[in-house]
């Protein structure tokens, strides 16, 4: 709300966003309602919407409760047509709105955003460019394959434990790409008895950097700890498919996350000023 401007003359437009629908409250100063209506959370709905909000002269303030996946939608419709906003946290909102909300409804939470507007005078929201939107889901993405890649890890050793737990020495650390592909092609300590020296050295040799003298290393070293190790399952029991399905999802999680780095780092070489830059010199970043 612009300071030293009459609160009556200002308009604004509080909006409770659901899933499928938003309540909309419009005001002209405190506890001036215009009116009330429910909108779909699609383009019909938003331009019902578009069109009250071109009824006024000067651009109305727009104020609504930040809910995920569903906000965002009205976000992006906003941003289309150039209106500024105020999008509230939850918990800030719940503080600020403890006044308003006698009865919980959809409807009274549209009127509290409004009418509390004229109380807390909150300034617009800054809008981010297109790229910066753009870095930020692909962060959002990044998080979540992490997130995905570290469940699919936890569920894998646990699963070797049961089919082949001595696999996880075979290389200094159990992780990467030629390390789960080994749990593909050796997933049970049978199948490298079965296959032998000779024919598990050749396996080995299709590895990423993996010349020969190494992958003879690799099954000799193999073979040992097929040779030690108990499984307490045999080689037909579902813990090995699952032991497989595991190690492909590490390595497709792995893929994506390193493709989306690349994509990001290519995308902040586009940016107008070298934030890259700036936030690699400082220290400890």
């Amino acid at each position: 709300m612009v300071e030293g401007m009459d609160n009556e003359n200002v308009v604004v437009f509080g909006i409770d966003v659901s899933s499928r629908k938003s309540n909309v409250c419009e005001m002209i100063g405190q506890d001036n309602v215009i009116k009330r209506y429910e909108i779909s959370n699609d383009r019909v709905g938003f331009n019902i919407l578009l069109s009250n909000l071109k009824v006024f002269a000067q651009k109305p303030e727009i104020i609504f409760e930040a809910t995920g996946v569903y906000s965002e939608r009205l976000q992006s419709f906003l941003d289309t047509y150039h209106f500024n906003y105020c999008r509230l946290n939850p918990l800030k909102a719940k503080q600020q709105l403890m006044r308003f909300r006698l009865n919980k409804t959809d409807k009274h939470d549209a009127y509290g955003l409004a009418n509390s507007q004229y109380i807390f005078h909150r300034h617009p929201e800054y809008q981010i460019t297109l790229i910066y939107k753009k870095l930020k889901s692909l962060g959002h993405y990044y998080d979540q394959l992490t997130h995905d890649l570290i469940i699919s890890k936890n569920r894998l050793h646990r699963v070797l434990q049961e089919v082949f737990p001595d696999i996880e020495q075979l290389f200094s650390t159990p992780k990467g790409e030629n390390y789960w592909q080994c749990i593909i092609k050796f997933t049970h300590p049978a199948l490298v008895k079965t296959a032998g020296l000779d024919n598990t050295t050749k396996q080995l040799r299709t590895l990423n950097g993996i010349g020969h003298h190494r992958a003879k290393y690799l099954a000799q070293r193999l073979l040992s700890l097929a040779n030690n190790t108990y499984p307490s399952v045999p080689m037909n029991f579902p813990q090995v498919g699952q032991a497989r399905d595991y190690a492909q999802r590490l390595i497709i999680l792995t893929s994506k996350r390193k493709a989306v780095v690349t994509q990001m780092v290519t995308m902040t070489h586009q940016l107008k000023h070298d934030d890259l830059s700036i936030l690699n010199s400082i220290p400890g970043i």
